[in-house]
């Protein structure tokens, strides 16, 4: 028989199961495989779904259902007690959150619905919305899966493909009840849907208890019984009772796990998968996980800046992962599950695809892919927590610094090798070993002391009141500074004189505190502003009003006075400062009175024997201007002179500071023109303070200008007391009456007349009863008041230049009097009314930098910052004052000074001004690697380095374009090792932290180039402007020295001119031919050629040209093995024409990558041109112009573009024809297919080698082609100069241009400068301009950068020599290169630049040869003339009258001899001339109508005739 028990147990999962279809409530217990399963939800457009639910768990999975495995889904998670929806309907993704503290045990109803495009979530009363932006909206199309609530089936685990959103099944299940599960499909009326399955449902009558399970384990009822999950725990057994053997590893900052493959093979291992997957806790914020590879082959894993980072290289290249959510870090001292998969797959032969996914908590997930020829991980060695080369091995170290905190079950599987690094290490197996002292099987809370830095006195900490107890409270932190002013810590009690304070005041330590009734003020005799630490404790007993507090050993009593007993603190306690504002601050504290809060480094803080960190609080409460360790630079921050305009430099705490108040300039670096206030007799500035000021010490500062002798500078008043301060000019002598608590001093001082009319600036410091007074550099003057009792001030009204209004006229009639009256000043008695202010002149001039404890006064005044402000003084224009300005006219002007000095530190500013877009400003080349450049990219500030580590660009963070047309202040300081600072005019700076680079140091050599760089340069170094600056430059400062640009150059290009001209518009419809892009400058234009086949200033050159035939013939360019660029748009534009005996199918250029997957190719097929381009993706992408025959013998022009994975032809002027394979990558591919595919279309990989005249494979290309251009790179010109890189192949002959212009220029200048970017020239080399007055300075070997001006304004005479030189014979034909062929002439030498005339001669077997040389004149600038010499014009002498003579009678001969062949040539039939070959002789033609890119055919006369050679004689002209 049955036992009672079982049978109750049956009829009960009886009940439950019969029952649970129809149930509107129910109960799951959240183990690992419990769920309940619904009918499938069709929401339609205007469907619902809603449930009610309560739980105590804050984080569970509610509801899933999907499309099976396409795109579509809904996702319902409990999040942190708050709900959050995730959607993808047609590839439109959305998240919707709302609510809060939902796990709190209360029923809570939810729903789910849909109306057109909008998808509302709510929960109780609260409700959020968001609008789907997909083309097809239908949830599921017929595919839906069913609902499950709670949790999915267990057998999903293996089966993740089946679903769309496959880490739903790492999410933690719910563990509560459900009730009222309700559907509305399509807007049907609502209905109560069928539960299709479920498990780990509890009834009411569960045969769980609550002690059934043990040490957290879950009960779950089965049909008939029960059972205990224990997967959650560190236990075992059948009721979880057994502890299991635990992998928690604790690590300490220090130590690490290290595998040797080596030790079990003979060989490393390779794996074509992996997996990477652990468990981690840590405080810390970046710190080394995981490593294992070999050399260029590895997977690395690091926590970053509180997120995960992952590289994986192949040998190919870094993949980089990384898994950082917006709104949450990992460095939350909370268990984190990682898990890194990588697949690879062959996509073609030699050539495979590898898949990298990182999943965190199996909610955020990151996924990257790579094509490349690599699949295979080559691993020797594995690392965990640390790597103790790490520092010294670059290539894949993510951060450096050893792990700190606990991590569990690390598991590594290559292929199906898998290792339980954890468990290992904890077993002490003999292949790991174990570095430092590691704690197993447990994990340890580690107390972090981190230390801070407070970099700017405006941070500080805010925490919870400090609690004074009524047994005694203590506190005590650690501090490390090098200013001597600073409050450290402060806290007060709202409306109330109570307070506690210690603080830095002139390098001591002071300690602050009132009960109420009187504050306590002492110091510890002992500087403590000398970089080292210090320990400071502090003992407060609240019943005896006493205490002692200590600085390292040294230790004071104190007992505060007065009657109040409690130290009663209700504010916040403010750490490296106090707050927002020093209003209302204590009249004691006298660093916040002046406004400085603390700089320097701050540790170990623990308060009543709580340690505080600093840090995570910092973190918590995103406080600005905190940083994360203490770091002492011992570098002189002021030795780069960053202090601009004059400014004077003091050392910091890791920082310079600038005082700019005996300058015009304001600012952190005095960049700023500071507000000016004129006055003319009868104007003032009055300023009342809301609040009266009552101070013990005062830091005013003034700036004035005046030829008067006598005025008013500065008067202050008080309401509340006589307190008064009297500052004026009297008899050009500067003098200071003050009178607190009806004590009096009189201060005189001035050697020499102030009204001088140059800036005087004039200090007055107060500090208690002593007074300081100071003008300009001049030694300071002091005197004490007779009583040491006068210490507070009381301050209400400020008034600058005249009295104005009476200031007794300001106050109620009850306070007239100011005690103005029989004020006794020195010795004299004061009239004894107010009268005695209209007795000083009132100020005529200027004044400006007027400070009053640390507040710009006259700046908060131009701004209308100040409340009760009365002002009549007018302000000034606060237009830059510009020093030693220059222009660039051109593209190509520039001027070189010596090298930067930068190794460590160096400080560089200007000012300038344009219109351009792009422009490189200044650049320094140094040893290696090493350089510095700052440049324009789109309007927008670069500042470009390399230091040996690899190249960095920090765009400096500001919201509007420079290009203008203003004046900008641009500064780039360094005054550390491990940070460059840069600023734009008064923008915030922009950082670039080098912190934990393992090189620092830039040395630069050479020159430094400003305005831009050699032309020959722009290809050679790695910045993208691809040409100069055009515009104004001044006040140039590098390392305080501020060289005069255009006086002091050593070497100065072109276009450099003194001031500052403006710009001009010069583009007209005919200014640029055959389709060339006119470019406007600064005061002139530029023809863009590169997109016609055409050079020269106006696109009017015919290019240089190469003829292929009869036989096969190649040129191929093959780029530097260390510099193979990766590209994601191209340019390519070339001019051809065939033979008559060109196939139907041919190749005219082809472009490959290193590895030949991507490449570009262009074609003839069947008379039509043809582009297809690859950027190693699966399929070749063509693009043609089917309309245009070009086998026809004429000349064509082609045009090919290509920005990411769209493309343009164009041939000749017909229309540009457009190809966009994203349009249909996606009907190739589907996303899960194939992800990251897009990209493959962008970026042309390495590109290696531009072969020209065929692709190295039958047939060859028969024809001509001209004036080609790929990215700038011009192959056709680079095999004419015999470039290295360039390889000639077979039948080929190369041509020159007629017309004399240099060969590497790409565009050239009417003139000179400002240039617009625009499509196809952003990335190319814009040539020159024309120079300026001064001339142009060419060095030996800078020769390709001088070019004779086409349009310029000086007159120059040229020297002209006629010379014959007698030959015998040709020279002999070349056995490797063919001859020079020009288009339109007989014949060239392609090292001779002149224009060559070929004329036949029957009577002579004899040839000679004319030369006109032209010499230059010498227009060199040189900069180290004489002192007060005039600029020299270098010009030649006017030729003589011999020479003269000579000169006509040659043109005559000239003339002659062109006549005679001109009638030669008609009276002959239209044809050629047969010339010998071995004489180098072309074949004379007549000049087609195709146009001035034509080339000229080859055209036989008796071709196959024998007989005697004529001589044929040649001239030179």
């Amino acid at each position: 028989m049955m036992p009672q028990t079982a049978t109750n147990c049956v009829l009960s999962g009886f009940l439950l199961l019969v029952l649970m279809p129809w149930t509107s409530s129910f109960s799951l217990e959240g183990s690992l495989s419990s769920y309940a399963k619904f009918q499938a939800w069709q929401p339609c457009q205007n469907g619902s779904l809603s449930f009610e639910f309560q739980t105590s768990i804050p984080s569970a999975l509610l509801m899933y259902t999907d499309d099976r495995v396409y795109r579509d889904y809904f996702e319902l998670t409990l999040l942190v007690g708050a709900l959050q929806l995730k959607v993808n309907l047609g590839g439109s993704h959305v998240r919707l959150n709302v609510g809060n503290n939902l796990n709190d045990s209360q029923w809570h109803k939810v729903s789910i619905s849909r109306q057109g495009r909008t998808v509302t979530l709510s929960v109780d009363q609260l409700s959020v919305s968001q609008e789907l932006y997909g083309q097809n909206l239908e949830f599921g199309r017929g595919r839906n899966s069913p609902v499950f609530i709670g949790g999915l089936p267990s057998e999903y685990r293996d089966r993740q493909s089946e679903l769309t959103l496959q880490h739903v099944i790492y999410q933690p299940f719910f563990n509560g009840d459900i009730r009222n599960v309700l559907y509305s499909n399509c807007g049907a009326m609502l209905i109560r849907p069928e539960m299709l399955d479920h498990f780990g449902i509890v009834g009411e009558t569960s045969l769980c208890t609550k002690d059934l399970c043990k040490n957290g384990g879950v009960c779950i009822t089965m049909d008939t019984e029960t059972k205990c999950d224990c997967s959650r725990t560190d236990y075992e057994g059948e009721f979880c009772e057994t502890e299991t053997q635990k992998s928690e590893a604790t690590f300490f900052g220090s130590e690490y796990i290290f595998y040797d493959f080596m030790a079990q093979r003979t060989d490393h291992i390779s794996s074509q998968s992996d997996r990477v997957e652990f468990y981690f806790r840590t405080e810390q914020h970046s710190g080394f996980l995981f490593y294992t590879g070999e050399k260029s082959d590895y997977i690395s894993i690091a926590l970053r800046s509180g997120t995960i980072m992952a590289i994986v290289n192949l040998g190919g290249g870094e993949t980089k992962v990384d898994v950082s959510p917006s709104d949450y870090r990992f460095d939350d001292n909370q268990w984190h599950h990682l898990l890194l998969t990588r697949s690879s797959r062959k996509l073609t032969v030699g050539n495979a695809k590898y898949i990298v996914k990182m999943t965190v908590d199996g909610i955020h997930s990151t996924e990257r892919s790579m094509v490349g020829t690599f699949t295979m991980l080559d691993s020797k060695v594995l690392y965990v927590g640390g790597h103790p080369r790490a520092m010294r091995m670059g290539q894949g170290i993510i951060v450096t610094n050893y792990f700190k905190g606990c991590m569990k079950k690390v598991i590594y599987m290559a292929d199906s090798l898998k290792l339980d690094l954890s468990k290992m290490a904890s077993m002490g197996n003999s292949f790991v070993q174990v570095e430092g002292k590691i704690t197993f099987n447990q994990c340890q809370d580690i107390v972090e002391t981190n230390p801070i830095t407070f970099t700017t006195p405006e941070s500080f900490i805010p925490l919870p009141r400090w609690e004074v107890r009524k047994e005694g409270s203590s506190l005590s932190f650690t501090f490390q500074t090098s200013e001597d002013k600073g409050v450290i810590m402060y806290n007060r009690r709202r409306g109330n004189s109570d307070f506690f304070a210690f603080e830095i005041f002139d390098g001591y330590l002071w300690f602050i505190i009132d009960l109420g009734s009187g504050a306590f003020k002492d110091k510890i005799a002992k500087k403590i502003n000398d970089k080292m630490p210090h320990h400071v404790t502090l003992k407060h007993f609240a019943t005896r009003k006493s205490g002692s507090f200590s600085l390292d050993n040294e230790a004071k009593d104190y007992t505060v006075p007065g009657n109040s007993t409690n130290l009663n603190l209700d504010g916040e306690l403010y750490v490296g400062g106090f707050g927002t504002t020093n209003e209302g601050i204590p009249k004691d504290l006298w660093a916040g009175t002046l406004g400085y809060g603390y700089v320097g480094c701050m540790q170990d803080l623990v308060l009543n024997e709580n340690k505080v960190d600093l840090l995570m609080v910092a973190r918590k409460n995103s406080r600005a201007g905190i940083g994360d360790r203490c770091k002492v630079e011992t570098w002189v921050k002021c030795s780069t002179r960053p202090c601009l305009n004059g400014g004077a430099c003091s050392e910091g705490w890791n920082r310079y500071m600038c005082d700019c108040r005996g300058t015009s300039y304001r600012g952190t670096q005095c960049q700023s023109v500071a507000s000016t206030l004129n006055f003319d007799g009868g104007q003032y500035m009055k300023v009342a303070f809301p609040e009266e000021s009552v101070t013990e010490v005062e830091d005013i500062s003034l700036r004035f200008r005046t030829e008067r002798e006598s005025g008013l500078l500065l008067v202050t008043s008080s309401q509340k007391s006589s307190d008064m301060l009297l500052l004026y000019l009297d008899r050009g002598k500067l003098k200071l009456e003050i009178s607190i608590s009806n004590q009096k001093e009189q201060m005189t001082i001035g050697r020499e007349r102030l009204n001088d009319l140059a800036w005087h600036t004039v200090y007055m410091t107060r500090r208690g009863d002593t007074l300081t007074l100071k003008i300009d550099d001049n030694y300071p003057s002091a005197v004490a008041f007779s009583s040491s009792y006068v210490k507070v001030m009381n301050i209400k009204l400020l008034l600058l230049g005249s009295p104005g209004p009476l200031p007794s006229d300001t106050y109620p009639r009850v306070h007239q009097s100011m005690n103005l009256l029989q004020m006794e000043v020195g010795r004299s008695i004061m009239p004894k009314d107010d009268l005695y202010l209209h007795q000083i002149p009132s100020f005529v001039g200027s004044m400006q930098q007027f400070y009053f404890n640390n507040k710009e006064i006259i700046q908060l005044a131009k701004t209308n910052s100040l409340p009760n402000l009365n002002i009549t003084a007018q302000f000034n224009s606060d237009a830059p004052v510009l020093k030693d300005t220059v222009t660039f006219k051109s593209k190509d002007a520039y001027v070189t000074l010596p090298k930067l000095l930068a190794r460590s530190q160096f400080s560089i500013s200007f000012q300038f001004k344009t219109i351009e877009l792009y422009g490189l400003l200044l650049y320094n080349g140094g040893q290696g690697p090493d350089f510095i450049a700052i440049e324009l990219q789109d309007g927008y500030l670069h500042v470009l380095f390399n230091m040996g580590g690899g190249p960095q660009r920090v765009v400096v963070n500001i919201q509007q374009r420079l290009n203008d047309n203003q004046w900008h202040l641009v500064s780039v300081q360094r005054p550390g090792l491990e940070q460059i600072q840069i600023r734009v005019d008064d923008e915030h700076p922009t950082i670039s932290d080098l912190t934990g680079s393992t090189k620092l140091h830039l040395d630069l050599t050479g020159y430094l180039y400003v305005g831009g760089v050699s032309k020959s340069m722009f290809n050679d170094i790695p910045y993208s402007s691809p040409y100069g600056f055009q515009g104004c430059m001044a006040s140039v400062d590098f390392n305080g020295r501020r060289p005069n640009l255009f006086r002091e150059a050593e070497k100065i290009y072109y276009g450099v001119e003194e001031g500052c001209q403006g710009a001009s518009n010069s583009c007209r419809a005919d200014s640029c031919m055959n389709g060339g892009y006119c470019i406007e400058q600064w005061n002139s234009f530029q023809c863009d050629c590169k997109m016609t086949s055409y050079t020269g200033p106006r696109c009017m050159q015919e290019s240089m040209s190469a003829t292929f035939g009869p036989t096969p013939g190649l040129i191929t360019y093959y780029y530097p093995p260390d510099s193979l660029p990766s590209r994601t748009s191209d340019r390519l534009a070339f001019g051809f024409r065939t033979s008559s005996s060109q196939e139907k199918q041919v190749t005219l250029l082809r472009v490959e990558s290193q590895t030949g997957a991507d490449f570009l190719e262009v074609e003839i097929i069947n008379g039509s041109v043809f582009v297809s381009y690859n950027m190693g993706s699966q399929m070749s992408v063509p693009i043609g112009d089917h309309f245009t025959k070009v086998t026809d013998g004429n000349y064509h022009v082609v045009k090919v573009t290509r920005d990411g994975a769209a493309a343009t032809l164009q041939v000749d002027s017909n229309d540009v024809i457009r190809k966009d394979p994203t349009s249909f990558l996606s009907k190739l591919f589907s996303v899960n297919e194939f992800p990251g595919e897009e990209q493959q279309w962008s970026v042309f990989n390495n590109q290696s080698k531009i072969i020209v005249g065929g692709n190295g494979k039958k047939p060859f290309f028969r024809g001509s082609i001209s004036g080609l251009v790929f990215n700038g790179k011009r192959v056709i010109d680079l095999a004419c100069v015999q470039d290295p890189f360039v390889v000639k192949e077979g039948n080929v002959l190369l041509c020159p241009t007629t017309t004399r212009y240099d060969r590497k220029h790409e565009m050239q200048s009417t003139e000179g400068i400002r240039t617009t970017p625009h499509d196809g020239v952003t990335d190319d080399i814009i040539v020159p301009a024309g120079s300026g007055e001064g001339g142009i300075r060419c060095p030996e070997d800078d020769e390709d950068d001088c070019a004779q001006e086409e349009f310029s304004d000086n007159i120059i005479s040229t020297t002209v020599k006629f010379t014959y030189k007698p030959t015998t014979k040709p020279p002999p034909k070349s056995t490797d290169t063919g001859p020079c062929y020009s288009k339109d002439l007989l014949n060239c030498d392609n090292q001779v630049e002149s224009t060559n005339l070929m004329k036949p001669d029957r009577n002579s077997s004899k040839s000679g040869q004319l030369n006109i040389e032209g010499s230059k004149p010498s227009t060199e600038y040189n900069p180290q003339r004489p002192a007060n010499s005039s600029r020299e014009q270098e010009v030649t002498q006017t030729p003589n009258l011999a020479l003269i003579i000579g000169i006509v009678g040659g043109v005559l001969v000239a003339l002659i001899i062109l006549i005679i062949a001109l009638y030669k040539f008609r009276s002959r039939d239209e044809g050629t001339y047969k010339v010998d070959e071995s004489q180098n002789f072309a074949f004379l033609e007549k000049k087609q109508q195709q146009g001035n890119g034509a080339l000229l055919g080859n055209h036989s006369g008796g071709g196959g005739k024998s007989g005697k050679k004529k001589d044929v004689k040649e001239w030179y002209v």
